[in-house]
C-alpha cells in the first residue's frame, strides 16, 4: 500500500487500495451502456439516445474512421503506420471508413468534454485533409441544438 493510500485511508476514504487506474466499476459500466454499447462517457451515451430518438438510427453511423495520414517508410527505413481519427458519429452516410473525401452532406460529430493535445492535433489534420467542419457538442443543450442543424440539413438534401 502506498503512502497516498495510507493517507486516504486515515481521512476516511475507503476502497482506495482496491481502485486500479483506468478501470471502471460495474455500476459505472451499467450507467454508460445503452443498447448493449459501452460508451466512453455519459454525455456520449445521452447523445446517442437523443440522436436515436430524434433522428433515427438509420441516419447515422457510430465510430466512423478517418485516415489522416498514409503509412510511410522514413529515410532510415523505419515503417510508420497510418494515422487515423475515430469520431463518435457521422450522419447521412452508411460508410464507416473514409480515406479520401467526405461527401458534403455528411455531418461529423465528436462529443468532447475536454480536448487533449492529441485530439487538437488530429482535429487540425482532419480539417486540413477533409476540409469539413467537425461538430463538438459538450452538453445536452448543444446536442439538441445540433439535432436541429442535422434536421435542417436533412430537409436541404431532400429538396
Amino acid at each position: 500500500m502506498s503512502d497516498l493510500d495510507e493517507l486516504l485511508k486515515t481521512i476516511g476514504f475507503s476502497g482506495a487500495e482496491n481502485k486500479k487506474a483506468g478501470r471502471i466499476t460495474v455500476a459505472e459500466k451499467d450507467r454508460r451502456t445503452a443498447d448493449g454499447i459501452l460508451f466512453d462517457s455519459m454525455i456520449e451515451k445521452d447523445a446517442y439516445l437523443i440522436f436515436k430518438e430524434k433522428i433515427g438510427v438509420k441516419n447515422f453511423v457510430r465510430q466512423p474512421k478517418f485516415k489522416l495520414q498514409d503509412e510511410f517508410t522514413d529515410v532510415e527505413g523505419f515503417k510508420h503506420k497510418a494515422i487515423h481519427y475515430v469520431a463518435d458519429f457521422a450522419f447521412f452516410t452508411k460508410k464507416t471508413y473514409f480515406d479520401k473525401k467526405v461527401p458534403s452532406k455528411v455531418i461529423v460529430v465528436d462529443i468532447k468534454g475536454m480536448q487533449d493535445s492529441v485530439f487538437k492535433l488530429k482535429h487540425k489534420m482532419f480539417l486540413y485533409r477533409y476540409e469539413k467542419k467537425l461538430y463538438l457538442p459538450k452538453t445536452k443543450k448543444h446536442i439538441l441544438e445540433l439535432v436541429e442543424i442535422i434536421k435542417n440539413e436533412s430537409v436541404k438534401s431532400k429538396n
